[in-house]
């Protein structure tokens, strides 16, 4: 064979690098977001797996769940009376309260648990609704640790529309204070970084969005994956590095007009967003349609949208490498049980 000549090995050089930019491609394509095909026709959600787990008589307004499965419910018969109940995988049940030892007239607004295991609720006291942040350790239910924090004038428990906790337990709040603030931070949005004692740390402000007085009304309005927080809004996700920074923004647009984001989930660098529209003319009542996106937390690309059904919907409890677990309660029964519906993400 006779020898190849300089330009022969720039045809040859280039056209390996086709075929490995192919390859990279085609990878992308079918491996990309974690083995979810980048799709964003609306898939319906069918049940994979079903089981049931016994309960006590409870209303709940809010539901997330820890690594191993565990899942821990708002309270939804005296939001007065903050309470959030651990549902164990094996039955056994706990109960974080919230009384007026800790704080006066108290209201959940929402709460968090972290990968620590730790459950942190957001709440309102008295008539001046002052926002108050109480900590239960996992291993001792009766003893909460009540941070007070130390807002600016303006800022109430109330108008506060994303809370979360950061890797090293800091607290990051946003929301938008009202007209008894200073002018110059009056019907402003407003974000900031406590530590655990309730200290400002970091704050700003931003001029208002037409939807600032919008509520996220969900209660599962922060998630946290290696460190990084990733805070929902109603036009956008931010992710906050462990030090209560904003390293950059997700631009977050629903799937169709009407709907608003209420609750955001993380699992492998994949964003599970909630999107609720009301059924009828009142915006915090009556019955709501749902989709559900999932996003890569890398690129802010949503890889797919999924339609509940009768058999599988809210409220979605779990994010996790099985798929979407939902819960679904059945009190005709005694005693009542629910449902944890999964439903593989594809």
């Amino acid at each position: 064979m006779p020898p190849i000549g300089k330009t022969q090995r720039l045809h040859v050089s280039m056209r390996m690098r086709l075929i490995a930019f192919t390859i990279f491609l085609l990878g992308v394509e079918l491996f990309g977001g974690e083995g979810i095909t980048k799709d964003r026709t609306p898939v319906k959600l069918v049940a994979d797996s079903i089981r049931t787990l016994t309960m006590p008589p409870f209303s709940m307004r809010g539901v997330q769940c820890d690594d191993s499965g565990n899942l821990y419910f708002a309270s939804g018969f005296h939001p007065r009376r903050g309470v959030v109940l651990k549902l164990s995988t094996t039955g056994s049940t706990v109960l974080y309260k919230v009384t007026d030892a800790d704080i006066e007239d108290p209201l959940l607004e929402d709460f968090q648990v972290t990968a620590e295991r730790k459950v942190w609720m957001l709440a309102a006291s008295g008539k001046k609704n002052k926002p108050y942040v109480i900590q239960f350790n996992a291993d001792d239910p009766a003893s909460a640790n009540t941070i007070r924090l130390k807002v600016p004038e303006g800022l109430k428990a109330t108008s506060i529309r994303s809370f979360g906790i950061l890797a090293n337990d800091k607290i990051v709040v946003s929301g938008y204070v009202d007209a008894s603030a200073p002018k110059r931070e009056r019907n402003r949005e407003y974000l900031a970084v406590f530590d655990d004692t309730g200290k400002l740390i970091r704050e700003s402000f931003q001029e208002v969005s037409k939807d600032v007085w919008k509520h996220l009304f969900g209660m599962a309005t922060a998630a946290r994956e290696g460190g990084v927080t990733y805070l929902l809004q109603l036009d956008k996700i931010l992710v906050v590095s462990p030090t209560g920074e904003v390293s950059r923004t997700i631009p977050l647009t629903p799937p169709a007009p009407g709907f608003r984001p209420v609750l955001i989930k993380v699992n492998r660098r994949r964003l599970a967003i909630e999107f609720v529209k009301p059924k009828g003319d009142d915006p915090l009542g009556g019955e709501l349609d749902a989709v559900f996106a999932v996003l890569d937390a890398t690129t802010g690309e949503v890889l797919r949208v999924y339609e509940p059904t009768s058999e599988v919907g809210p409220p979605l409890a779990c994010f996790s490498d099985e798929g979407f677990t939902f819960v679904h309660f059945n009190f005709d029964r005694k005693p009542p049980y629910l449902s944890l519906v999964t439903t593989a993400v594809k």
